[in-house]
């Protein structure tokens, strides 16, 4: 069946996650005196972060135009999310953007997968290099397809937690990729799955 993931994939990541060479750290960073400067506290997700990460200056600006009513409308009618690269904590606040497909909420210091019930649509999910220990609460995205949960901290395989729609599947830089039969596992709870870890899957071999 046609489907919208394999495509982003190949374009994937977006351009503006390229212009950023450095990564987040979670150790906090040496000040000229000798001392740590604490870490900066994590950003919350609001509207107004959303749209401004995910539209152009141009959409920005004739979003900023509309009454409150009609900028809301323009969040739920918004299929690409943006929140990449932005120091957020949790994921949280995304109710008005019910008609979102895509997520982009990698390399931010998100520790768990929550919040997620309002964004059926969903069907691209990414949040590779957070601190994710469990996968879970992902039950509620029947429509997903592409997931990337690499680099983050997954210790245990639960599979049956995927949804069974996903066919791009990555999990690399996990030590969940160390368990018994992994691959055997994660192909007998996605049946339509053609790529795993960014090898494309042939013959039921990764």
């Amino acid at each position: 069946r046609p489907t919208i993931v394999p495509s982003l994939y190949f374009t994937y990541p977006p351009v503006s996650c390229l212009l950023v060479c450095v990564p987040p750290c979670s150790t906090p960073a040496r000040s000229m005196d000798g001392y740590f400067d604490p870490e900066p506290r994590p950003k919350a997700v609001s509207l107004r972060l959303v749209m401004e990460r995910s539209l152009t200056k141009p959409e920005l600006a004739e979003y900023d135009a509309l009454d409150a009513d009609e900028a809301l409308e323009r969040a739920r009618g918004l299929k690409s999310l943006h929140l990449e690269w932005s120091n957020i904590g949790e994921i949280d606040n995304l109710e008005p953007f019910d008609s979102a497909e895509v997520l982009y909420m990698q390399y931010n210091r998100i520790e768990r997968i929550e919040n997620l019930e309002c964004l059926p649509r969903l069907q691209f999910l990414a949040l590779q290099g957070n601190r994710i220990s469990i996968i879970e609460n992902l039950e509620c995205l029947h429509a997903l397809e592409f997931l990337d949960l690499s680099k983050n901290q997954i210790a245990e395989l639960h599979e049956r937690r995927i949804p069974e729609t996903v066919n791009i599947l990555n999990l690399r830089d996990n030590p969940c990729t160390q368990a018994d039969r992994y691959r055997e596992r994660l192909l007998a709870r996605l049946p339509d799955l053609v790529r795993l870890d960014g090898s494309d899957m042939a013959d039921g071999v990764a």
